[in-house]
């Protein structure tokens, strides 16, 4: 892994005002339900994609975690009719490959989208995050590890530019058996906004990177985690 004070330091030269290096401070937690969050299983073993919906098992929840199971590519549709009071989505997944345009419709009013797992994803639609014009925090655990590029991401990404987007996490998107072995930072954080205080990159697997960060913000802090 890239030497954590090596990179705050040629990171802190390009605009970055406040870079924090330290280990492990973000650690992946329990995923439980509560009174205002409810937990559902998704199994696409013999369903159509298309006719996935939760709008019965969210109800008045505020929240909500989805567990995918035998679901290659991720329902199109899933949270279409879901109640327009969700302010939390959770979506774990271990064997889904693809994430296309449409899968996030229905949640232009969540203020949080957690994605877990996804360790074999290989597709991801460059429009997948346009909808959710409110989001202000965005988890990315495990996401991509195995077989994502950096541009890939970054170019999904791009399409919350211009949202509340406060705080990213990126924790364990890149692994040892992913290909690629340099990050470029601009290909990764090329959003258009001033809206994002905080980003926080740990337990990310890379031998070099490149390119720089653009912060217009006085505010912003870069957090680097080794684990």
């Amino acid at each position: 892994m890239l030497s954590t004070p090596v990179l705050c330091i040629l990171l802190a030269a390009e605009a970055i005002t406040s870079v924090v290096g330290q280990d492990c401070a973000f650690m992946p937690g329990p995923i439980t339900a509560s009174n205002d969050t409810a937990v559902t299983t998704v199994d696409c073993h013999g369903t159509q994609p298309d006719s996935v919906g939760l709008a019965d098992t969210t109800g008045n929840s505020t929240g909500v975690v989805v567990y995918l199971y035998n679901c290659t590519t991720v329902p199109v549709g899933m949270f279409v009719d879901v109640s327009a009071g969700l302010s939390t989505v959770t979506v774990v997944s271990e064997d889904s490959e693809v994430l296309l345009k449409g899968t996030f419709e229905g949640l232009g009013n969540i203020a949080e989208l957690r994605l877990e797992g996804f360790q074999m994803l290989r597709s991801l639609s460059s429009a997948v995050f346009r909808p959710l014009k409110n989001l202000e925090r965005l988890f990315l655990v495990g996401f991509g590890a195995d077989e994502l590029t950096y541009a890939e991401l970054g170019a999904a990404m791009y399409g919350l530019s211009g949202t509340p987007l406060s705080r990213i996490v990126m924790h364990g998107i890149h692994s040892r058996r992913n290909k690629e072995k340099a990050l470029n930072v601009t290909s990764l954080f090329r959003m258009q906004h001033e809206s994002v205080r905080e980003l926080v990159f740990s337990n990310n697997i890379i031998q070099h990177y490149f390119g720089k960060i653009i912060s217009h913000t006085s505010e912003f802090k870069l957090r680097l985690h080794r684990c």
